[in-house]
């Protein structure tokens, strides 16, 4: 149940979420019984690593997290943190490390760029942002911002990025994506996502 207007109660993801109703209601006015919401933060993560991309340059997803249809309204903060590795590399071929709003046919969010991960393995990909919705529905708006890096670990230099305000269907389920992209192809040339964590917040 949401928030409507003048004070009613309303089955339309709109307002702020109230809680979950365990009844019907068929007239204006009904009391009905309902489970109240206790707060207004939801946690989505991937609970084991990724399969490995390798050996292929087609970009290809290396996890991703679903947000609930109807979950995101005027206001609400998707904040999210990701972090993997290359396992193994190939002479000069360099790795892009990307993240969606919406899979892979979405919204891109950021871009490491390419760049020539170490041979032997061990370079980090690291990537976190906030997503700030602006309105919801069919025709909905958001903005975004963040950090992300890829390279060797301690000393990579985290980039910040945005996203300016950009069109979201929030009326549907929305995948926040992490992919890959090798530019050659190679049984040597590995990487994995090891770490998906997103938040929501009103």
């Amino acid at each position: 149940m949401y928030a409507g207007a003048s004070g009613t109660i309303s089955m339309t993801a709109t307002g702020p979420c109230l809680g979950i109703a365990l009844e019907a209601a068929t007239a204006a006015g009904d009391e009905i019984k309902y489970l109240p919401r206790t707060n207004g933060h939801e946690s989505f993560r991937i609970v084991a690593a990724g399969t490995a991309y390798t050996d292929a340059t087609a970009e290809t997803a290396l996890g991703s997290v679903t947000i609930p249809a109807g979950r995101l309204r005027a206001g609400t903060r998707v904040r999210f943190r990701a972090q993997g590795t290359n396992t193994s590399g190939n002479s000069s071929n360099t790795l892009n490390i990307k993240t969606y709003l919406g899979g892979l046919s979405g919204i891109n969010l950021a871009a490491t760029g390419t760049f020539d991960v170490t041979d032997g393995g061990g370079d980090i990909f690291y990537v976190e942002g906030e997503i700030v919705v602006r309105t919801s529905g069919a025709s909905g708006t958001f903005v975004a911002c963040g950090v992300q890096a890829l390279g060797v670990p301690a000393t990579v230099t985290a980039k910040p990025w945005f996203k300016a305000s950009s069109a979201v269907n929030t009326t549907i389920a929305n995948d926040l994506t992490i992919s890959g992209t090798w530019s050659a192809q190679s049984a040597s040339n590995s990487c994995r996502l090891d770490i998906l964590n997103l938040d929501i917040i009103d």
